[in-house]
């Protein structure tokens, strides 16, 4: 029972000593695709006609950017969850593959709203949102 409590700190430290280093990733690719996508919303005003950039919708976007931050490392702690499955012969290549795919998830994320924004506008040109 001991030796179980301590595999599992040990899993749970191996992550903790990651997540800033997970944060930081997060909030630098989370800040880059606010900024791309108030390039693509000022790059195409005919697209965005009604288009307002005011404290508010600031305010509304860093909520949201807290939101998904939580959300985020919600699922970072997933990482710790999966190794409670001894399915694993080597668990330091599994922490090394998930967290690699994790960070790579979370990180390309954060542009899928400035991707979609931009697909939409080349898709449909003479539309207004």
């Amino acid at each position: 029972m001991k030796d179980l409590e301590e595999k599992q700190k040990k899993s749970y430290d191996w992550w903790e000593s990651r997540r800033l280093n997970y944060n930081i990733g997060l909030a630098i690719c989370s800040i880059l695709a606010f900024f791309f996508h108030l390039m693509i919303l000022a790059s195409f005003p005919s697209n965005f006609p009604e288009l307002e950039i005011t404290l508010f919708t600031l305010l509304f976007s860093f909520i949201g950017f807290i939101l998904f931050m939580g959300l985020a490392n919600f699922c970072y702690f997933l990482g710790v969850f999966s190794e409670r499955f001894p399915i694993f012969v080597d668990i330091n290549y599994h922490r090394r593959v998930t967290y690699y795919l994790g960070c790579c998830f979370s990180f390309v994320l954060p542009f899928s709203a400035p991707i979609l924004t931009l697909l939409s506008i080349f898709y449909c040109p003479n539309c207004e949102f």
